[in-house]
């Protein structure tokens, strides 16, 4: 299938790169409903889908702070007790007492998922815990959740 703002589609995502301002080079995008429900898309979804990712990369800069802050947020309520703690770790402590010290440990960005027509998931490798990574969601550009990139919800929201 072909759109024109997507272009080429395969399965569920798209075969061009899209670019998001203040996430690093830009990747293909991933339609969950398509890969979670096996539903068919259609022209007019892709324009809806269009719609959200235009409003998100519009204003894509300015939620990199949030992604920072509900990023450390999230290391903090799941992670610090362990890696914060060599007597429990075994480790050195990784001393991640800042959203800009943990900063370093969110790496490139692997995914950015369409789910519905409010919500863009972007999934991040994440050094913290490279097995399950970590994805954040936005519904309507405003921060919705945050955990690995198994645990985010990839239906549609109600």
């Amino acid at each position: 299938m072909t759109h024109p703002f997507w272009g080429e589609i395969k399965g569920d995502q798209t075969v061009a790169s899209f670019p998001i301002p203040g996430f690093g080079p830009a990747i293909p995008v991933c339609f969950a409903n398509v890969r979670v429900a096996s539903v068919d898309l259609t022209l007019d979804m892709l324009d809806a889908y269009a719609e959200v990712f235009r409003s998100f990369v519009a204003v894509s800069e300015s939620l990199f702070p949030v992604v920072q802050q509900e990023a450390f947020r999230y290391y903090r309520r799941v992670y610090a007790h362990y890696f914060e703690h060599p007597d429990v770790s075994g480790e050195p402590a990784l001393g991640l007492v800042t959203a800009e010290l943990h900063d370093a440990r969110l790496k490139q960005l692997l995914g950015v998922v369409l789910s519905d027509c409010r919500s863009v998931e972007l999934d991040f490798e994440y050094d913290v815990d490279e097995e399950h990574g970590l994805a954040v969601m936005f519904v309507d550009n405003r921060f919705h959740a945050v955990g690995g990139i198994a645990d985010l919800s990839p239906g549609p929201l109600s």
